[in-house]
């Protein structure tokens, strides 16, 4: 999924049918040096890793030996192994070949939920004034790069740019809807409205409030569909802010407005309290103690572990007394993502897209997240699963607020309890 990397792991079947395509025979040794190694790798101790990776998946438990063992084991083999290979697949002469399959595959799958990629792009591309537009977000002409961090110019969900082009920006709406199809099959063209709303439930369901008046920041928002989708979820937040460190994805999630066929009604419906800002979540520049809610919505994947860490201390300070954090991330440990670690084949595939697959899987799998929580300041983490391979994490700023009730509510009033008494 390239456009979505937290789903990369469902296009592996995407991807590896482009053995078959390959053209040449140096492309098929390329190719067979890659088989080679996966079979090789499955033992790990191979690789000096004393462990086996052709045992059955066991099952594991957050926050046990096993769990820890697992993430310890896929830590030493990416720094080994992973990062090697998956720089060696990126350059090899046959991904591009790879990345055009894996691309096709995925607008035939939105084509299954009745959408059609091409034209939902071709929707963005004829707004123009996308320099314009460009400019009014950077505020310089011919804007360059230099200035992000090292970490953001990587060559995220295999775009030759990562986040820093037209095409993945342009990009992102249409593959969010198409993922929802290839996770939720069932729900066709709703699966990304099913996913994200579990997100949504399960992170109100362990205490996530914003009392009237409220102030969200959506960290890492993209082209905003997380924004807007908060705004909606959260009736009574005055405003939502959605933060990104790609200009080109503020850019385009402002310009959306301007194509409303692109956005549900709900979206539009909402938009006059969402607005965009360029910046870089773990410095945004906004006021302390002005957010009720921050979010991270499958973003902490696509940063390394250190910047995790600076990222949850900019959340505590953005956050009011009582306030929430709000995560939603791939879950290394669910039976989907730990098959995948268990072929180092297949999951440098996937890391060849997704550059600190290897070290936010690790980071997540052991107790060092939640530590990373608590040396930020807060004092009370939940997490649950949200999906089949996915799970919400809230954790308090600790203080007295408390937003579970609307300011200046009469305790007993009819309206209080937003329904009728009808017991008999």
């Amino acid at each position: 999924a390239l456009a979505m990397g937290e789903h990369t792991s469902e296009c592996v079947s995407m991807m590896t049918p482009a053995t078959r395509c390959t053209r040449g025979a140096k492309g098929t040794s390329i190719l067979m040096s890659l088989v080679v190694f996966a079979f090789f790798a499955g033992r790990a101790d191979a690789f000096g890793v004393s462990v086996s990776l052709r045992s059955p998946p066991r099952p594991l438990r957050h926050r046990s030996l096993a769990s820890t063992q697992m993430a310890e084991t896929t830590a030493d083999l990416g720094t080994r192994i992973g990062g090697a290979v998956a720089s060696f697949i990126v350059e090899s002469p046959v991904y591009p070949t790879m990345v055009k399959k894996a691309q096709q595959t995925m607008k035939d799958t939105a084509a299954l939920g009745g959408i059609d990629w091409d034209e939902e792009v071709e929707k963005l591309e004829k707004l123009g004034g996308w320099d314009e537009a460009l400019e009014s977000v950077t505020g310089v002409p011919n804007w360059t790069p230099d200035q992000l961090p090292d970490y953001f110019k990587q060559k995220f969900h295999a775009y030759g740019e990562g986040n820093l082009c037209w095409q993945a920006a342009k990009e992102q709406l249409v593959a969010g809807k198409a993922v929802g199809v290839r996770n939720f099959p069932m729900y066709g063209a709703g699966g990304e409205d099913h996913m994200r709303g579990k997100f949504e439930s399960t992170i109100q369901r362990m205490g996530a409030f914003v009392e009237d008046g409220g102030l969200i920041v959506d960290l890492g928002c993209g082209t905003g569909t997380s924004t807007r989708r908060l705004a909606a979820a959260y009736p009574e937040a005055k405003e939502v802010v959605g933060v990104d460190l790609s200009p080109y994805f503020i850019a385009v999630a402002r310009r959306l407005a301007d194509a409303p066929s692109l956005l549900s009604a709900t979206e539009q419906e909402v938009s006059g309290r969402v607005r965009y800002e360029w910046g870089d979540a773990t410095k945004t520049g906004l006021e302390d103690g002005s957010a009720s809610l921050v979010s991270l919505c499958l973003m902490i994947h696509e940063m390394p572990a250190a910047e995790t860490e600076v990222l949850f201390k900019e959340a505590y300070r953005l956050l009011k007394p009582g306030g929430s954090l709000a995560i939603m991330e791939m879950d290394p440990e669910s039976p989907g993502f730990t098959r995948l670690q268990q072929n180092p084949f297949i999951f440098s595939l996937i890391r060849s897209t997704e550059p600190f697959l290897g070290e936010y899987f690790a980071l997540a799998s052991s107790p060092e997240l939640s530590d990373m929580l608590q040396r930020s300041g807060f004092n009370a983490i939940r997490r649950m699963a949200c999906t089949g391979r996915h799970y919400s994490l809230v954790a308090v700023k600790g203080g007295e607020a408390d937003c579970r009730f609307k300011a200046g509510a009469e305790y007993g009033a009819p309206d209080f309890y937003g329904e009728a008494d009808t017991h008999m």
